[in-house]
């Protein structure tokens, strides 16, 4: 509804859910991950090299129960960067992508 897209820097997410790697690799994945993404997967593309299975399992895991992303303005990223960091959230102040113009896939993971 925005009329937008998103890019997701896939490297900067992967330290935020590091320990995930080990539960994936067990298959150890909820059922709702699956089922969301047979509900979104078709606008999400990933770049040639990433290993789609394990993109799909942590990007569309369904246990959050809130928000896990805050947007700000870019000309505001630096001052929200120093607040997360001053706050003692340092490892959660890297941006992990940004938004574009609306493309035919609505997120591109590269």
């Amino acid at each position: 509804g925005s009329g937008l897209s998103a890019e997701v820097r896939i490297e900067n997410v992967k330290p935020l859910v590091d320990d995930m790697h080990h539960y994936i690799n067990l298959n150890c994945i909820p059922g709702g991950t699956v089922r969301n993404w047979a509900s979104y997967g078709d606008k999400v593309v990933t770049s040639d090299g990433l290993e789609s299975s394990f993109v799909r399992s942590f990007l569309a895991d369904p246990q959050t129960s809130g928000g896990l992303l805050v947007s700000v303005v870019p000309s505001e990223s630096e001052s929200f960067e120093r607040l997360l960091i001053k706050k003692g959230y340092s490892e959660h102040a890297v941006p992990i992508g940004r938004f574009t113009a609306k493309s035919d896939k609505v997120v591109q993971v590269f």
